[in-house]
């Protein structure tokens, strides 16, 4: 992914995102019973008996490796009420 591309995907809204996510190798990635859905990497699946917690570390783990990597910050979509 080129610089160009990757200034353009940060300021596409959702689509540029997933792409962001992807370049960083985290569509398809699984660890246990929480992952990114093979088919498109805005989807956080709980594949079953993964905790909300669980599901949460992952979604920061991903924001903070595009971060590091495109220096784009992603903010949580929805609003989480109880980490537990």
């Amino acid at each position: 992914m080129s610089l160009t591309s990757v200034r353009a995907a940060a300021a596409a809204p959702l689509g540029g995102r997933a792409r962001l996510i992807e370049a960083c190798g985290w569509k398809g990635h699984r660890a246990g019973d929480v992952g990114v859905w093979p088919r498109h990497a805005l989807v956080l699946v709980n594949y079953g008996g993964g905790s909300g917690r669980q599901v949460l570390d992952m979604a920061r783990r991903i924001a903070d490796s595009v971060a590091q990597r495109f220096d784009v910050a992603l903010d949580m979509e929805p609003t989480v009420l109880g980490e537990d």
